[in-house]
């Protein structure tokens, strides 16, 4: 029954509010072909697998601010909006930004705060070269990581970085970096063109609730997500504040397509407990 619900609720948000009825069947029709495919299945699954419920994640309906009077659609099109502040640039040399198992040295080039969304500052983006590595505290995930890559730590070198984030990355960035007026090269909007891809889905034009719900905390989400442009297409990580197993890897699955629907969504290479976490994880 929670399965049929999803795929209810999936269909919903498919499906405009108010449309002609041509408009609603062929919308119909492609929730049906979502469903149906092989990705949308093997996706249900694997997040089923590896969603260990948290008191954070009770509720995961995005809620606006109360302080700012945001609605949720405006906060959407802020996201969708997002834009490098010319006002906000600064350049970099061997600048590094350390989370959990992840590791990012920002070896040259520049870096730019984002407009605000939601009235705060919650992105940034930098372009030239970098490179990041990662070393998941637990066997079982550096078992999984060796099969994937073939050696750990995985180190991957990137060309361009967009940061999302609702924790202390701000306060860092503005320590470590001296920013003012300066340019905002192309590479970097696309760059940022190129993650909202990811964050915001075409065929649900809208925002996964992990990443939507810290970044509206009025006081700060938690959340970190990295989105790395690589010799190899893109790679993701995050720590995700709504999830037990918060440290996460993630790639763009190799079954992306259905048909001639592409697909932008995330599949997870690792995903494990904050190190410094005690806990069990439960048997599943």
């Amino acid at each position: 029954m929670p399965a049929a619900r999803h795929e209810l609720r999936l269909i919903a948000r498919l499906l405009p509010a108010r449309a002609p009825l041509g408009v609603t069947l062929a919308q119909l029709a492609f929730a049906c072909l979502v469903i149906a495919s092989p990705l949308h299945a093997a996706t249900r699954t694997r997040h089923a697998a590896r969603e260990v419920p948290t008191a954070a994640a009770a509720s995961m309906v995005p809620a606006a601010p109360a302080d700012t009077g945001q609605t949720y659609a405006a906060f959407l099109a802020e996201v969708a909006a997002l834009a490098p502040d010319s006002m906000r640039v600064a350049p970099v040399a061997s600048l590094q930004i350390e989370r959990d198992a992840g590791v990012f040295v920002l070896e040259q080039g520049n870096i730019a705060l984002c407009r605000p969304v939601a009235g705060r500052v919650r992105a940034a983006v930098f372009t030239g070269s970098g490179t990041f590595a990662y070393s998941p505290g637990n066997a079982l995930e550096r078992d999984g990581l060796l099969a994937f890559e073939g050696r750990v730590p995985l180190r991957r070198p990137f060309t361009s970085l967009v940061l999302l984030f609702s924790d202390s990355t701000l306060a860092e960035l503005e320590t470590l970096a001296r920013f003012g007026r300066g340019e905002t090269p192309a590479a970097a909007r696309d760059a940022i063109r190129e993650a909202l891809l990811f964050v915001i889905p075409s065929e649900l034009n809208d925002i996964p609730p992990w990443i939507a719900k810290p970044l509206l905390a009025p006081a700060g989400g938690g959340l970190f997500y990295a989105h790395l442009q690589t010799a190899t297409g893109p790679l993701f990580f995050a720590i995700d504040p709504l999830a037990a197993e918060s440290v996460k890897l993630l790639r763009r699955p190799d079954d992306d397509h259905f048909g001639m629907v592409v697909y932008h969504h995330h599949e997870v290479l690792s995903q494990e407990r904050p190190r410094g976490d005690t806990l069990q994880a439960p048997h599943i």
